[in-house]
């Protein structure tokens, strides 16, 4: 989803980002079957055949972080002035900004995981805890596509409130 980055002289662009393996990487993609049957791939039903632990994930990123450098991604942004934003098309996760180019900005590299104590109780996590500068885009309607970003906001600071209050 696209961020707002505020100058100090009150000018306003736009960011997306994305991460990708090191340069020379790959990944482990999915197989032509698994792309067709992607929901159960993601989230198997207990039904399905898929044997793995629900938690794979997690342990697969935990392993690759104990057993050595950490795990690394290249960070790529595209931007966008404000002159850009015509519509709510522009907003929405998977337009293209066709004015605009994918470019490496460094290379994040994680090498260890937080337990959950400090994750929930420390860093308080939620979509507006961003830099200064950087704001989520407001919105005015349920139907933009941005609107994902304000009920994401409520919807962790609920859960996080009722976190505080289990732990």
């Amino acid at each position: 989803f696209p961020i707002a980055l505020v100058g100090t002289d009150g000018s306003k662009m736009y960011i997306k980002f994305r991460l990708l393996p090191p340069e020379g990487e790959t990944i482990e993609m999915m197989t032509e079957e698994e792309q067709k049957n992607y929901l159960t791939y993601a989230f198997p039903q207990p039904e399905g055949t898929d044997s793995r632990d629900p938690n794979f994930l997690q342990k697969d990123l935990e392993e690759r972080i104990n057993i050595g450098d950490g795990v690394k991604m290249r960070l790529q942004v595209k931007t966008a002035d404000q002159s850009e934003a015509t519509d709510l098309g522009f907003f929405h996760p998977l337009a293209m900004w066709p004015n605009s180019t994918w470019q490496t900005v460094g290379v994040l590299q994680l090498t260890e995981l937080l337990d959950v104590d400090t994750y929930w109780r420390k860093i308080k996590h939620a979509p507006s805890n961003l830099l200064e500068g950087m704001s989520i885009i407001p919105c005015v309607s349920t139907k933009e596509p941005n609107f994902i970003n304000h009920a994401r906001e409520i919807i962790y600071r609920s859960v996080q409130n009722t976190r505080e209050i289990l732990l």
